[in-house]
């Protein structure tokens, strides 16, 4: 007879946008981007500790053979528009040197580091 086994719930992780959202956005449009941490965790706590979860997209980079997990927040339609928001941001992020990115720039990032993903995949299939 199978034994059951207790499950730890997984929090609700659904209000963070991934890299297929940020892969949807317009790349004419700009975003903010605020931190990178080397634990999802850390990336993840972030965002859920902010009044507009949803707002927020966490991508990963590749950078010196380690992963790092990149948290971006809106999507603006001017570089001024996105500065004049990073200008303002109110909590633990105003102390943060948020940098107005164009979202082609990290959609090519995303598309990069995805394509790295499979590569190393297959080296080790």
């Amino acid at each position: 007879m199978a034994k059951s086994v207790a499950l730890t719930p997984v929090p609700n992780l659904s209000n963070i946008n991934s890299s297929r959202w940020i892969l949807r956005q317009d790349p004419q449009s700009y975003t903010l981007q605020l931190v990178t941490y080397s634990s999802r965790d850390r990336a993840e706590s972030l965002v859920n500790r902010q009044a507009d979860p949803e707002e927020f997209a966490i991508y990963h980079v590749i950078r010196d053979q380690r992963l790092l997990y990149v948290v971006i927040y809106g999507v603006f339609s001017s570089a001024g528009t996105a500065q004049r928001v990073a200008d303002q941001l109110p909590g633990e992020l105003g102390s943060v040197a948020a940098w107005v990115r164009q979202l082609d720039l990290v959609q090519d990032t995303v598309r990069s580091t995805a394509t790295t993903d499979v590569l190393a995949q297959s080296d080790r299939g």
